[in-house]
């Protein structure tokens, strides 16, 4: 399983890309923060992408999962430690808890996964 972050997903389907998550994966798995971040924000600002993500969707290679409430209090507990968004900490509170691979484009959110105990059976997906 492998959960997406908006700004990934949002990248990937501007330039074309956005299968590769499904090539890779099979199946991407997004939060509500991340879901409507994407998709109502994409439409609201008439963005091009949005389209591809709402395909995705309908295709059901990338799905919406509802967060426990110990993911919830994960996610605030992220918030609080950091300066990230909704998403992103939403995003790590889902992969944490379900042992998943967490696509992350932000430094300080990659940052915040590395410890072990945010994440303590993740690895990084690409390494430098």
């Amino acid at each position: 399983m492998i959960i997406a972050d908006a700004t990934v997903l949002i990248a990937l389907a501007k330039t074309g890309r956005l299968g590769l998550l499904r090539e890779l994966y099979g199946e991407v798995s997004v939060g509500p923060r991340v879901k409507t971040e994407v998709v109502e924000g994409g439409r609201a600002i008439h963005a091009p992408e949005v389209n591809v993500i709402e395909a995705a969707f309908e295709a059901k290679w990338m799905h919406e999962v509802t967060p426990t409430s110990g993911e919830r209090r994960l996610s605030r507990r992220v918030l609080k430690g950091s300066r990230l968004h909704e998403g992103e900490a939403e995003a790590i509170a889902l992969a944490s808890s379900r042992s998943a691979l967490v696509l992350l484009d932000d430094k300080e959110a990659r940052f915040v996964v590395t410890p072990r105990d945010f994440l303590p059976r993740s690895r990084p997906l690409f390494s430098n």
